[in-house]
């Protein structure tokens, strides 16, 4: 794919880019053939990968993040060290439990939101919701351009046929038909731990899909495909994809500037690992997130779940064997404005959910987001 004596490393693809691909100009299947193109970012990632993307320990995830911007934001390069600080991951967070999927699309957003002029999707590959062909489709028309990059979550025993291996990030650099007669494309991966497995290495479409399906173990949910786009110019969404994509990224610029604003109040200044869910606390939780965004501007910062918990004198047992109603969460969030000194002054009422999906979203649009206040 390249000339004799020229390298991939050789070429300066931010010119190459700008050149093929100037904002708001034509897909690159109107100037190069469609396995050109693909060839051309399988070549891209490998220079880029030529920056030695090699994975601290348990770091595949910011890692393979570190690597994704770094291809659609070149030549600015982005390391592991500015996706730690950035997105205020605590170490432990990440090499000892590991980040699942959304926690590693939490993170990339937080990054997103600094670097500007890119915008962030997750795609979850819950079975029940996508199917290989439409993953197939997916990787040949999401594999044609240089504005974007996907970052796969995978278990390495089912994509690589092994007997061992867990779950993992890589990029996904190149697509082709497997030539030996069956349907399946034979996927290149970029990858971001090469003294293990090497800079790139190919399994089958099937298997990888059947590994992003994979539940992961903290998660207990499919993994999947993040993606990061050149804002400017990159479509959104990957086509037959649609139904497992239900992430929203809050610095992207084609939501209204307001709503963006208003969602990042209950994301950006958060540490990442203070709203976990913890089983049967989801009420707390989730009180705790809206205590926070709301006031959010106030001198009082983050509300923790086990603030509520302590200032109020809640019982950690009793809590622990029930969820809890919306009668029940209410009030606890207006004792706590109401009996803890610095709290948000904020209450809560709850809103009657109408008999159909239609009363749902009435009460929801009035209620909610910048127009209604609330949360």
């Amino acid at each position: 794919s390249m000339p004799s004596g020229v390298s991939p490393a050789d070429v300066d693809y931010a010119k190459l880019i700008d050149h093929l691909w100037p904002a708001g100009g034509p897909t690159p299947p109107k100037l190069l053939g469609a396995e050109e193109a693909r060839l051309l970012r399988r070549d891209s990632l490998e220079a880029m990968n030529s920056l030695d993307f090699q994975q601290p320990i348990n770091c595949c995830n910011v890692t393979a993040l570190a690597y994704a911007f770094s291809v659609v934001l070149r030549p600015k390069v982005v390391t592991v060290n500015d996706i730690f600080h950035v997105a205020r991951l605590p170490a432990s967070f990440v090499t000892h439990d590991g980040m699942t999927l959304a926690e590693t699309f939490n993170a990339a957003v937080s990054v997103a939101a600094t670097l500007g002029s890119v915008f962030v999707e997750a795609f979850h590959f819950d079975g029940d919701l996508v199917e290989y062909d439409s993953f197939k489709t997916a990787l040949l028309e999401g594999t044609l351009r240089l504005d974007d990059v996907l970052v796969a979550n995978f278990s390495v025993r089912i994509a690589r046929q092994e007997g061992h291996g867990g779950g993992h990030f890589a990029l996904i650099s190149h697509v082709e038909p497997d030539g030996s007669g069956t349907d399946d494309l034979i996927v290149t991966i970029s990858e971001v731990h090469p003294i293990k497995y090497g800079r790139t290495w190919t399994c089958s479409s099937r298997h990888l899909f059947e590994a992003m399906l994979d539940k992961d173990g903290d998660a207990k949910r499919a993994r999947g495909l993040i993606r990061i786009g050149r804002s400017a110019t990159a479509q959104r969404g990957l086509p037959g994809l649609a139904r497992v994509q239900k992430s929203v990224c809050y610095c992207d610029p084609v939501l209204d500037p307001m709503l963006g604003q208003w969602l990042a109040r209950f994301v950006a200044p958060l540490p990442p690992d203070l709203f976990q869910m913890v089983l049967n606390l989801g009420g707390v939780t989730a009180a705790a997130l809206a205590l926070t965004g709301l006031a959010i501007d106030a001198a009082g910062g983050c509300v923790s779940p086990d603030d509520i918990m302590r200032a109020l004198g809640l019982d950690y047992s009793t809590m622990l064997r029930h969820v809890s109603t919306a009668e029940e969460i209410a009030l606890i969030i207006n004792r706590y404005t109401t009996e803890v000194e610095g709290a948000p002054p904020v209450r809560v009422k709850l809103a009657p959910l109408g008999i159909d999906v239609d009363g749902l979203l009435d009460t929801l649009a009035a209620a909610v987001g910048p127009a209604g206040g609330g949360g």
